[in-house]
């Protein structure tokens, strides 16, 4: 997944040396910082696997890189917004983890990886379904992110997610009804991600 966010970059030249220059650092600063910005349940996932990795004898870097794993998958979209917004990447981590946890991001890409595929044009579709979505929880940790200076990212997401927004409640309660399902296809899949994309775009216009 982190090779094809590279490959899609836009007008991107892949240029190896380049790229570790960019996103190593701040990639080895987002796995440092998991265990304290993770949402409660992902935090103790975290320590869980953690300790299971030191048990069977790995040092603990590696225990910890295995461990991280999961969320680093997330990685680069988020060192991105650092970047681009120049903030640490532990607060963006932060809103980005706990964004994702109340719009089920991460529960929609796991529902877009088990699509089942039937050829090349299935999985080219689940790729851009899976690009979408990561593109869509990015611009929407901007917009929150943008929404308020010197504050703390878990208190701008509650102001976020607490504020008078028909649209957003109308999308939070179709995710929790699709939580419901016993399977998501290809097409309620897009819906969702094309509600996340309408969230999205109203916020980039209110800023």
């Amino acid at each position: 997944n982190l090779t094809r966010w590279l490959l899609n970059r836009p007008g991107e030249n892949l240029v190896i040396a380049g790229l570790v220059e960019r996103y190593a650092a701040p990639m080895r600063q987002l796995r440092d910082a998991l265990g304290g910005v993770l949402p409660a349940a992902d935090r103790a996932a975290l320590q869980a696997d953690l300790a299971n990795w030191k048990k069977q004898g790995f040092p603990d870097e590696l225990a910890l890189g295995l461990a991280t794993l999961p969320w680093l998958a997330y990685g680069l979209d988020i060192v991105e917004v650092a970047l681009e917004r120049k903030l640490p990447v532990a607060d963006v981590a932060q809103a980005y983890f706990a964004l994702g946890e109340a719009l089920h991001s991460r529960w929609l890409m796991d529902s877009v990886e088990k699509l089942p595929v039937d050829g090349r044009w299935h999985a080219q579709a689940r790729g851009v379904l899976r690009d979408e979505l990561q593109a869509q929880q990015r611009q929407l940790v901007g917009n929150v992110l943008s929404a308020g200076k010197g504050e703390q990212p878990d208190a701008l997401v509650r102001q976020w997610l607490g504020r008078d927004d028909a649209a957003l409640r109308y999308t939070l309660a179709m995710f929790q009804d699709m939580r419901n399902l016993r399977s998501m296809d290809f097409a309620t899949l897009s819906v969702a991600v094309r509600r996340l994309s309408h969230i999205a775009a109203a916020g980039a216009r209110a800023n």
